[in-house]
């Protein structure tokens, strides 16, 4: 597998493994030798350890001699490339296709907000869904915003902006982060994610309603950015079945195969983990939605489902969503959260303004004396 990122055209990391020998890693320099031919040379080898992560090879590459041997030349053949590769071993031929997709998965059509209800009652019943993520726009593919962001190597996320991460978060928590213990590992993940840093990571909940309610949101709270305006938001759903079988017993991101993983979080430094009833998916693949519908056919099971709902019934939905007592205050503890709710408000089809002023105007207008300070005499 090769990973290249678009901010770094230049560089690559290729993924090896095969059932007769262990995983190794390798980070390279990409040689473009014409429109059609490049070469990678090995900069640094990895090895596997205990866990499953990728760590340097320090014996390897110690020795630039050994290193200088291990050599790729490549051949573009359609969307893909064939050619060899040399190292201080022996030599063999090499052929990188990529993956080929599927399309979107087919979700279901709700005609309006009680029609999500109603599959959401369904979702769970029929299909065991365990897991929930909601889009602001249907259109919008099942991928992670570090994938999203153009990135491919999780290596560079691991030593570089996750590394740069770990330290700045433990100053402002004033503790220390074991990234030795699995727990701790998904916890810097997870606050690392709810952030705003671009993860491997993709956010779910336990509630269809709280997917509904962020793809609502979503949708509102972008809309203006966004042209042609989405027609439908989207809620994704994950079976109980997939989430259990893909549920490792230590947290291990930069593992050499192509995975999808559930990852259990701790709530501990962030309290939205727990307002959103969250859950996560880690994986190294960016077309989840292609994997995931290979992982189906495979097996005969329902992996995933989805559902589409017109985004004109956001206010409704919303509205509704507040009647629960799922807002945007409850959902982002804090006053970032409480002014995102009251920009939904506004949406509110029955929301009567007049009937606040009336019954609390004259406890929020300050008076003269408060504003002023002391009447000008008569």
């Amino acid at each position: 597998m090769l990973c290249v990122d678009h901010d770094d055209p230049d560089t690559a990391f290729v993924y090896v493994w095969s059932e007769t020998v262990p995983p190794k890693g390798m980070l390279a320099n990409i040689d473009l030798i014409d429109d059609k031919k490049l070469s990678l040379r090995c900069r640094y080898l990895f090895l596997t350890d205990d866990s499953g992560n990728f760590i340097p090879d320090q014996t390897a590459n110690s020795s630039q001699e050994t290193l200088s041997q291990i050599y790729i030349l490549l051949h573009r053949r359609g969307r893909g490339f064939r050619g060899i590769w040399r190292g201080p071993k022996g030599s063999g031929a090499i052929r990188l296709r990529p993956k080929t997709s599927q399309g979107r998965k087919v979700a279901d059509l709700c005609n309006n907000w009680d029609d999500f209800k109603q599959w959401a009652s369904r979702s769970r019943n029929v299909n065991d869904i365990a897991c929930y993520r909601g889009h602001g726009d249907s259109n919008f593919k099942v991928s992670t915003s570090f994938h999203r962001d153009g990135k491919q190597r999780i290596d560079r996320f691991v030593y570089g902006n996750l590394a740069t991460f770990h330290d700045h978060a433990q100053t402002f928590l004033n503790r220390g982060i074991n990234l030795k213990d699995g727990s701790e590992y998904a916890t810097l993940l997870a606050l690392a994610q709810h952030h705003g840093l671009p993860t491997p990571m993709l956010d779910a909940t336990r509630s269809p309603y709280i997917a509904a309610f962020f793809a609502f949101s979503d949708f509102l709270d972008n809309r203006s950015h966004r042209k042609p305006t989405p027609k439908y938001v989207r809620v994704y759903g994950f079976s109980r079945y997939f989430l259990d079988h893909h549920t490792p017993p230590s947290v291990s991101i930069h593992f050499p195969k192509p995975y999808i993983s559930r990852l259990r979080v701790s709530g501990i430094h962030n309290p939205r983990l727990s307002a959103q009833q969250g859950e996560f998916l880690v994986t190294n693949i960016a077309d989840l939605e292609t994997t995931i519908q290979e992982m189906e056919t495979a097996t005969g099971k329902t992996f995933m489902v989805a559902a589409d709902i017109p985004s004109s019934f956001a206010a409704e939905a919303l509205e509704d969503l507040s009647f629960m007592g799922l807002t945007a205050a409850n959902m982002f503890p804090g006053l970032d959260g409480i002014c995102r709710m009251l920009r939904h408000q506004a949406h509110f089809v029955r929301r009567q303004m007049e009937n606040s002023v009336a019954t609390s105007g004259k406890d929020i207008l300050p008076t003269n004396d408060s504003l002023w300070g002391e009447p000008e005499p008569k």
